[in-house]
């Protein structure tokens, strides 16, 4: 449409000062506010059950037919939680290369390749999926670490990590924005087994998801490589 218009990702249509941006310390994420909101909600609920013990408010609540958590809540949330989660790591999943089977890499257009992708992606259960040029600006956009390890860009020609170090390349130009589904109305209803089972369909989801992408990405010969936590705030 003609009132669509085109900018460059570093020049969105609101004004930033690029320069005041620095990757942010993940280990400053303020998680207490949440811990501290949860706290709060457990002892409300010591006060109104008079305990605060998993399995007894489990047995009472599903006797009292609570909403959110009552037995069908429970069994929901077990399922979702039954199937493995992936181990998500940096390097990704051991597959079968090109190279290993004696034959060339894929190779296409940027923008057959990004198709390929986003079909790619969706069939392996992913929900939408973009594409972000890794730039000076960008950059700054990613956490400055992921647990005790440094995200470290240098000049050298294949990914690594050691103990304290996640290594990426510089020449590596390119980032996947994938998003996953979280069912909303069930993840409203907290505390209770009903959200729980939203939260944790999610997070496996996800896991499952990305893991799989990385595998694909690899058996074109390339690399794909996935912070377990985050990487980009």
């Amino acid at each position: 449409p003609w009132w669509i218009r085109e900018r460059d990702q570093d020049n969105p249509t609101t004004e930033v000062d690029w320069n005041i941006y620095k990757p942010y310390d993940q280990r400053n994420f303020r998680a207490g506010e949440y811990t501290s909101t949860w706290n709060g909600t457990l002892e409300k609920i010591g006060e109104i059950y008079g305990t605060t013990d998993k399995n007894e408010l489990n047995t009472r609540w599903i006797n009292d037919n609570v909403p959110g958590s009552t037995l069908k809540d429970l069994a929901l949330s077990n399922a979702v939680a039954a199937a493995p989660r992936a181990s998500n790591t940096f390097l990704g999943p051991s597959v079968s290369t090109p190279t290993q089977m004696g034959v060339a890499n894929w190779t296409g257009s940027p923008e057959e390749n990004f198709k390929m992708i986003q079909v790619a992606s969706r069939y392996l259960g992913a929900w939408k999926v973009s594409a972000l040029e890794i730039t000076d600006k960008s950059r700054r956009m990613f956490y400055a670490n992921d647990g005790d390890r440094d995200l470290v860009f240098d000049d050298v020609d294949t990914p690594s990590q050691t103990n304290t170090s996640y290594i990426i390349p510089n020449k590596f130009r390119w980032a996947l924005n994938i998003m996953h589904r979280q069912p909303e109305s069930s993840a409203r209803t907290a505390p209770g087994h009903l959200m729980g089972s939203s939260l944790i369909y999610h997070n496996y989801t996800s896991a499952n998801v990305s893991h799989r992408i990385q595998a694909f990405i690899k058996g074109l010969g390339y690399s794909a490589l996935d912070v377990p936590s985050a990487s980009c705030g």
